[in-house]
């Protein structure tokens, strides 16, 4: 693994895998994405978008809802996202996951 700057994380991580199609949206573009895995904090995501630690971005989900976060980590097509929304609204957005 690369030596990485990361965006320190708040929660304790109990991750769901999934396998989510979703749209990555950013300040001045848009593409297709999978949502790999989702936790309380944040989420890992698969795109080949170009991406940058610390950029603002977007998930939008058909069916399940929208999150905002920041880039924590990139790895080549992978990087993981930190939520920007508090805890009550991410949960709710795992039980859509989880229903889903």
């Amino acid at each position: 693994m690369m030596d990485h700057d990361y965006v320190a994380r708040r929660h304790i991580r109990t991750e769901i895998g999934v396998d989510i199609k979703a749209k990555l949206i950013t300040t001045d573009k848009s593409g297709d994405c999978t949502i790999d895995n989702i936790s309380s904090g944040g989420a890992r995501v698969i795109t080949k978008m170009p991406l940058v630690i610390g950029q603002e971005v977007t998930l939008k989900m058909t069916n399940i809802g929208v999150v905002s976060g920041v880039i924590a980590w990139v790895s080549r097509n992978t990087f993981g996202l930190k939520f920007s929304e508090d805890v009550d609204s991410i949960a709710d957005l795992l039980l859509s996951v989880a229903i889903y």
